[in-house]
């Protein structure tokens, strides 16, 4: 997942980070040195984006996307979510859980899905459409 941050000097700040959906919510690694901790933990709202791969897109200027806008909800490194993450990830999941990783669960407040060109709907915060976008915003 893609991470877009204000730092407290309010410059943004962007990054990725392992995710998972398990659920019906979205879990982030994310290391405690790194500006993404601090950003999510001291400002709570933050932005994380989803895009489809450039080799499968069928038009790379049409990338299907989903633009969440999150609150940070908790740390949550349960046995549960972190075997979630090791399915999907791997292994080294649990490696980095040792050192200053650690796995945020995340509170979607709404978003924007865009599957191709005049195809941008609003989400609500179970990802429901709530309507299209239909003039610029």
């Amino acid at each position: 997942m893609i991470l877009a941050t204000k730092a407290a000097n309010d410059h943004a700040e962007i990054s990725y980070a392992p995710y998972i959906y398990f659920n019906h919510k979205y879990y982030i690694i994310v290391a405690q040195i790194g500006t993404h901790y601090n950003n999510i933990t001291q400002r709570k709202a933050f932005q994380g984006m989803i895009i489809e791969s450039e080799q499968s897109a069928v038009n790379t200027f049409f990338r299907k996307r989903m633009i969440f806008n999150f609150m940070y909800e908790k740390i949550n490194n349960e046995e549960e979510i972190i075997e979630q993450f090791v399915s999907k990830h791997g292994q080294l999941v649990k490696q980095t859980l040792m050192m200053d990783f650690n796995i945020f669960e995340l509170k979607m407040v709404n978003g924007r899905v865009i599957l191709g060109p005049g195809q941008a709907f609003r989400l609500d915060e179970n990802e429901s459409i709530v309507s299209h976008v239909t003039s610029k915003e």
